[in-house]
């Protein structure tokens, strides 16, 4: 078949096989293509079409490929960097509570309890059990003794360390965080010695029961008033 009876047969390809008919000697002198696919032969022209598209594929790609490299290493190298600071500030706030189970008013506590949802964000079981936990603590009508608020609230605390626990792939065991804990009586006894010596400190600076007087500035030292009396004493003896 003619290339020409081929193109009139297919008037939406003939601008297509007249560039491949332009194209193909070219390429075929340089080699890129097999030279042995004739001009003359309709699906000559139609396999160097493809071929040639396929070389402009695979061009095309490849620069993509050089451009997306480095910018794909940078965010991934960025990634891993965001991951590992978010994990390092949530193990921050698991560490303070752990090590102060035993202390529900301790500042480290309460500091890392107000951390937990910034840094726990999509970690539904986490926020769940510490707004479980914060409703406990602003309850005012609270039931039971004072022990038994004390064993609620240790409940929920240990739950939600178990719940963070598992977004940070410890090992434990609700009953473990709630119950393997070390800390002596001493150390309890001295806690509540700190804030009643505060306590003790602050009253007394408020209260009247340490005289302190202040010396302005210019005012004559200690030493100076001392003289000035005996110089007193003196001249009341001479004129006796």
């Amino acid at each position: 078949m003619k290339v020409s009876a081929f193109i009139s047969r297919n008037p939406r390809r003939r601008d297509q096989l007249a560039s491949a008919i332009r194209l193909y000697p070219k390429l075929s002198s340089s080699g890129v293509l097999n030279s042995s696919i004739r001009t003359d032969n309709p699906h000559g022209i139609i396999f160097a079409m493809a071929e040639t598209t396929v070389l402009w594929a695979t061009g095309l790609l490849s620069v993509l490929a050089i451009m997306a490299a480095p910018i794909s290493a940078l965010w991934i190298q960025r990634k891993i960097e965001d991951d590992k600071a978010l994990r390092e500030r949530r193990q921050a706030i698991f560490n303070a509570l752990w090590v102060n189970r035993r202390r529900q008013f301790w500042v480290a506590r309460v500091d890392a309890l107000n951390m937990i949802d910034i840094e726990f964000v999509g970690h539904q079981r986490v926020l769940d059990a510490w707004q479980a936990l914060f409703a406990h603590y602003v309850r005012t009508d609270h039931p039971g003794t004072q022990d038994q608020i004390f064993n609620e609230r240790e409940e929920l605390f240990a739950t939600l360390l178990y719940e963070m626990s598992q977004v940070l792939k410890y090992k434990f065991s609700r009953t473990y965080v709630r119950d393997n804990i070390y800390r002596p009586i001493l150390h309890g006894e001295m806690d509540v010695m700190e804030v009643e010596t505060r306590r003790l400190i602050n009253g007394l600076l408020k209260s009247d029961a340490l005289p302190i007087r202040f010396v302005g500035v210019g005012a004559p030292a200690p030493h100076e008033i001392a003289q000035n009396q005996d110089a007193a004493g003196a001249a009341v003896l001479s004129k006796a």
